[in-house]
Protein backbone atom coordinates (compact mmCIF):
# COMPACT_ATOMS: atom_id res chain seq x y z
CA UNK A 1 0.00 0.00 0.00
CA UNK A 2 1.13 3.50 -0.74
CA UNK A 3 2.70 5.17 2.62
CA UNK A 4 0.40 8.36 3.06
CA UNK A 5 3.54 11.02 2.74
CA UNK A 6 5.02 8.73 0.07
CA UNK A 7 1.65 9.22 -1.70
CA UNK A 8 1.59 12.99 -1.14
CA UNK A 9 4.96 13.58 -2.89
CA UNK A 10 3.50 11.72 -5.87
CA UNK A 11 0.30 13.61 -7.26
CA UNK A 12 -1.15 9.89 -9.54
CA UNK A 13 -0.78 8.07 -6.34
CA UNK A 14 -2.02 10.65 -4.10
CA UNK A 15 -5.20 11.53 -6.32
CA UNK A 16 -5.74 7.97 -6.07
CA UNK A 17 -5.55 7.64 -2.46
CA UNK A 18 -7.98 10.70 -2.10
CA UNK A 19 -10.25 9.29 -4.16
CA UNK A 20 -10.75 5.95 -2.56
CA UNK A 21 -11.09 7.86 0.85
CA UNK A 22 -14.16 9.70 -0.93
CA UNK A 23 -15.64 6.22 -2.42
CA UNK A 24 -15.67 4.86 0.63
CA UNK A 25 -17.44 7.96 2.43
CA UNK A 26 -19.96 7.87 -0.36
CA UNK A 27 -20.66 4.60 0.95
CA UNK A 28 -21.16 4.96 4.74
CA UNK A 29 -23.71 8.30 2.99
CA UNK A 30 -25.42 5.18 0.99
CA UNK A 31 -25.74 3.27 3.80
CA UNK A 32 -27.07 6.36 5.86
CA UNK A 33 -29.98 7.33 2.94
CA UNK A 34 -27.97 10.40 1.82
CA UNK A 35 -27.27 9.27 -1.92
CA UNK A 36 -30.11 8.05 -4.25
CA UNK A 37 -28.97 9.10 -8.21
CA UNK A 38 -25.79 9.31 -10.13
CA UNK A 39 -25.74 12.83 -10.10
CA UNK A 40 -26.18 12.74 -6.38
CA UNK A 41 -23.23 10.49 -5.91
CA UNK A 42 -21.17 12.46 -8.39
CA UNK A 43 -22.01 15.35 -6.19
CA UNK A 44 -20.83 13.46 -2.87
CA UNK A 45 -17.93 12.76 -4.76
CA UNK A 46 -16.78 16.20 -6.04
CA UNK A 47 -17.09 17.96 -2.33
CA UNK A 48 -15.24 14.68 -0.80
CA UNK A 49 -12.74 15.84 -2.72
CA UNK A 50 -12.71 19.61 -2.48
CA UNK A 51 -12.95 19.30 1.22
CA UNK A 52 -9.66 17.01 0.91
CA UNK A 53 -7.83 19.07 -1.75
CA UNK A 54 -8.65 22.55 0.02
CA UNK A 55 -4.86 23.09 1.16
CA UNK A 56 -3.88 21.68 -2.23
CA UNK A 57 -3.82 24.69 -4.17
CA UNK A 58 -1.94 22.81 -7.36
CA UNK A 59 -5.04 20.72 -8.00
CA UNK A 60 -8.03 21.22 -9.32
CA UNK A 61 -11.16 18.90 -9.96
CA UNK A 62 -13.42 19.40 -12.78
CA UNK A 63 -16.55 17.43 -13.95
CA UNK A 64 -17.85 16.79 -17.37
CA UNK A 65 -14.90 17.82 -19.16
CA UNK A 66 -14.82 17.08 -23.05
CA UNK A 67 -12.02 15.03 -24.26
CA UNK A 68 -9.64 16.16 -27.12
CA UNK A 69 -8.85 13.37 -30.07
CA UNK A 70 -8.18 15.49 -32.53
CA UNK A 71 -4.21 14.76 -32.48
CA UNK A 72 -5.15 11.04 -31.20
CA UNK A 73 -5.46 7.69 -33.75
CA UNK A 74 -9.32 7.68 -32.57
CA UNK A 75 -11.41 6.00 -35.04
CA UNK A 76 -13.64 9.08 -34.85
CA UNK A 77 -12.04 11.86 -33.52
CA UNK A 78 -14.14 14.06 -33.81
CA UNK A 79 -16.93 12.39 -31.75
CA UNK A 80 -17.73 14.43 -28.48
CA UNK A 81 -16.74 12.44 -25.55
CA UNK A 82 -16.75 13.73 -22.33
CA UNK A 83 -15.12 12.11 -18.92
CA UNK A 84 -17.47 12.65 -15.27
CA UNK A 85 -14.22 13.35 -13.08
CA UNK A 86 -11.29 14.79 -13.81
CA UNK A 87 -8.41 15.35 -10.89
CA UNK A 88 -5.59 17.82 -12.32
CA UNK A 89 -2.38 18.63 -11.52
CA UNK A 90 -0.12 21.59 -12.29
CA UNK A 91 3.63 21.51 -10.71
CA UNK A 92 4.94 25.20 -8.89
CA UNK A 93 6.76 26.50 -11.62
CA UNK A 94 9.86 26.65 -12.58
CA UNK A 95 12.27 29.13 -13.53
CA UNK A 96 12.40 28.06 -16.91
CA UNK A 97 8.95 27.91 -18.35
CA UNK A 98 5.47 27.95 -16.87
CA UNK A 99 4.13 23.76 -16.61
CA UNK A 100 1.12 22.99 -17.78
CA UNK A 101 -1.60 21.46 -16.42
CA UNK A 102 -1.75 17.95 -16.38
CA UNK A 103 -4.46 15.08 -15.50
CA UNK A 104 -3.39 12.22 -13.14
CA UNK A 105 -6.86 11.07 -12.54
CA UNK A 106 -9.72 10.22 -15.03
CA UNK A 107 -13.02 8.67 -13.08
CA UNK A 108 -16.14 7.84 -14.89
CA UNK A 109 -18.78 6.18 -11.81
CA UNK A 110 -22.11 4.48 -12.25
CA UNK A 111 -24.75 4.21 -9.79
CA UNK A 112 -27.04 1.28 -9.83
CA UNK A 113 -27.39 0.27 -6.67
CA UNK A 114 -31.30 -1.38 -6.59
CA UNK A 115 -29.78 -3.50 -9.82
CA UNK A 116 -26.96 -4.01 -11.91
CA UNK A 117 -24.84 -1.47 -14.98
CA UNK A 118 -25.48 -2.53 -18.79
CA UNK A 119 -22.85 -4.28 -19.96
CA UNK A 120 -23.45 -1.67 -22.65
CA UNK A 121 -23.00 0.97 -20.71
CA UNK A 122 -19.70 -0.34 -18.96
CA UNK A 123 -18.08 -0.72 -22.25
CA UNK A 124 -19.32 2.84 -22.98
CA UNK A 125 -17.22 3.91 -19.56
CA UNK A 126 -14.15 2.00 -20.83
CA UNK A 127 -14.07 3.21 -23.56
CA UNK A 128 -13.46 6.95 -22.55
CA UNK A 129 -11.21 6.03 -19.97
CA UNK A 130 -9.27 4.03 -22.75
CA UNK A 131 -8.90 7.40 -24.21
CA UNK A 132 -6.61 8.82 -21.33
CA UNK A 133 -4.35 6.26 -21.84
CA UNK A 134 -2.93 8.18 -24.88
CA UNK A 135 -0.69 11.09 -24.47
CA UNK A 136 -1.71 12.89 -27.38
CA UNK A 137 -5.19 13.42 -25.61
CA UNK A 138 -6.32 16.53 -24.06
CA UNK A 139 -8.94 17.57 -22.07
CA UNK A 140 -10.59 21.15 -22.64
CA UNK A 141 -11.96 23.03 -19.83
CA UNK A 142 -14.22 25.22 -21.74
CA UNK A 143 -16.90 28.05 -20.02
CA UNK A 144 -14.26 29.75 -17.73
CA UNK A 145 -13.54 33.43 -18.43
CA UNK A 146 -10.35 34.26 -20.35
CA UNK A 147 -11.04 31.04 -23.12
CA UNK A 148 -10.08 27.76 -22.96
CA UNK A 149 -7.93 25.75 -20.68
CA UNK A 150 -6.28 22.92 -21.97
CA UNK A 151 -4.76 19.22 -19.73
CA UNK A 152 -2.39 17.32 -21.00
CA UNK A 153 -2.88 12.88 -20.66
CA UNK A 154 0.89 11.64 -19.79
CA UNK A 155 2.08 8.19 -19.56
CA UNK A 156 1.32 8.63 -15.55
CA UNK A 157 -2.52 9.17 -16.10
CA UNK A 158 -4.37 6.85 -13.54
CA UNK A 159 -7.81 6.10 -14.83
CA UNK A 160 -10.98 4.65 -12.58
CA UNK A 161 -14.21 3.04 -12.90
CA UNK A 162 -16.79 3.23 -9.82
CA UNK A 163 -19.82 1.44 -9.49
CA UNK A 164 -22.76 0.81 -6.87
CA UNK A 165 -24.95 -2.52 -7.33
CA UNK A 166 -27.07 -4.81 -5.98
CA UNK A 167 -25.97 -8.09 -3.72
CA UNK A 168 -28.67 -9.80 -5.22
CA UNK A 169 -27.70 -9.28 -8.86
CA UNK A 170 -25.23 -11.51 -10.64
CA UNK A 171 -22.50 -8.30 -11.22
CA UNK A 172 -19.48 -8.10 -9.35
CA UNK A 173 -16.03 -6.51 -8.90
CA UNK A 174 -13.20 -8.95 -9.24
CA UNK A 175 -10.20 -9.79 -11.53
CA UNK A 176 -12.13 -10.47 -14.79
CA UNK A 177 -14.07 -7.49 -14.57
CA UNK A 178 -12.60 -5.90 -17.62
CA UNK A 179 -12.11 -8.88 -19.66
CA UNK A 180 -15.39 -9.46 -19.51
CA UNK A 181 -16.64 -5.42 -20.37
CA UNK A 182 -13.23 -4.31 -22.20
CA UNK A 183 -14.29 -2.04 -25.70
CA UNK A 184 -14.91 -3.47 -28.43
CA UNK A 185 -15.50 -1.94 -31.92
CA UNK A 186 -18.70 -0.43 -31.32
CA UNK A 187 -17.21 2.08 -28.57
CA UNK A 188 -14.54 3.61 -31.34
CA UNK A 189 -11.63 3.30 -29.07
CA UNK A 190 -8.68 3.97 -30.72
CA UNK A 191 -6.52 1.86 -32.41
CA UNK A 192 -3.72 1.89 -30.11
CA UNK A 193 -6.25 0.43 -27.47
CA UNK A 194 -7.33 -2.48 -29.64
CA UNK A 195 -3.65 -3.11 -30.38
CA UNK A 196 -3.28 -3.67 -27.26
CA UNK A 197 -6.14 -5.25 -26.35
CA UNK A 198 -5.21 -8.36 -28.95
CA UNK A 199 -1.51 -8.25 -27.66
CA UNK A 200 -0.11 -6.99 -24.40
CA UNK A 201 -2.98 -7.34 -22.26
CA UNK A 202 -5.01 -10.37 -23.33
CA UNK A 203 -3.37 -11.92 -20.48
CA UNK A 204 -2.88 -9.23 -18.19
CA UNK A 205 -6.57 -8.56 -18.15
CA UNK A 206 -6.43 -5.64 -16.30
CA UNK A 207 -4.39 -2.25 -18.22
CA UNK A 208 -1.61 -0.37 -15.88
CA UNK A 209 -2.86 2.33 -14.24
CA UNK A 210 -6.77 1.23 -13.97
CA UNK A 211 -8.17 1.05 -10.68
CA UNK A 212 -12.06 -0.57 -10.00
CA UNK A 213 -13.84 0.87 -7.13
CA UNK A 214 -16.95 -1.26 -6.11
CA UNK A 215 -19.83 -0.49 -3.99
CA UNK A 216 -21.70 -3.78 -3.01
CA UNK A 217 -25.27 -2.66 -1.64
CA UNK A 218 -27.40 -4.47 0.38
CA UNK A 219 -31.61 -4.25 1.15
CA UNK A 220 -32.09 -3.04 4.23
CA UNK A 221 -35.74 -4.11 3.84
CA UNK A 222 -35.58 -7.50 4.70
CA UNK A 223 -33.26 -6.86 8.20
CA UNK A 224 -30.31 -8.17 6.59
CA UNK A 225 -27.15 -8.79 8.72
CA UNK A 226 -24.80 -7.99 5.90
CA UNK A 227 -26.69 -4.28 5.64
CA UNK A 228 -23.81 -1.96 5.49
CA UNK A 229 -22.33 -1.31 1.63
CA UNK A 230 -19.25 -3.58 1.01
CA UNK A 231 -16.74 -1.78 -0.51
CA UNK A 232 -13.60 -3.51 -2.86
CA UNK A 233 -11.06 -2.12 -5.30
CA UNK A 234 -8.22 -3.63 -7.27
CA UNK A 235 -5.78 -2.48 -9.71
CA UNK A 236 -2.90 -3.68 -11.93
CA UNK A 237 -0.58 -0.71 -10.84
CA UNK A 238 2.46 -2.96 -10.31
CA UNK A 239 5.39 -3.69 -12.34
CA UNK A 240 5.26 -7.04 -12.58
CA UNK A 241 1.35 -6.98 -13.57
CA UNK A 242 -0.01 -8.74 -10.98
CA UNK A 243 -3.80 -7.74 -9.07
CA UNK A 244 -4.32 -6.13 -6.02
CA UNK A 245 -7.72 -6.26 -4.57
CA UNK A 246 -8.73 -5.31 -1.45
CA UNK A 247 -12.32 -5.93 0.52
CA UNK A 248 -12.55 -2.73 2.55
CA UNK A 249 -14.06 -2.82 6.30
CA UNK A 250 -10.79 -0.92 7.56
CA UNK A 251 -10.28 3.03 6.86
CA UNK A 252 -10.03 4.32 3.75
CA UNK A 253 -6.21 5.09 4.54
CA UNK A 254 -5.66 1.47 4.18
CA UNK A 255 -6.44 0.65 0.65
CA UNK A 256 -4.56 2.53 -1.96
CA UNK A 257 -2.16 0.25 -3.89
CA UNK A 258 1.33 -0.20 -4.02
Amino acid sequence: MVDKIAAENNPFDFAVRTFSESWCDAALAYDEGRINSERCLQSFLYHGLMKRFADKKDYTIFIESRINLTKTSAINPKKRRYIDTVIAYQAPNSEQKKSKKQVVLAIEIKYTSRGKPRIDSIKKDFASLSYMLDSKTTVDIERILGGKDELIVTSKTRIAFGVFFAAFSDFDVNKKIFDRYKPDEKHQPTERWSRLIEGNWRERTLPANLYIFGAQTYDKSNGSDGAETKITMICNASKDAKFIQYDVPTPASEIACK
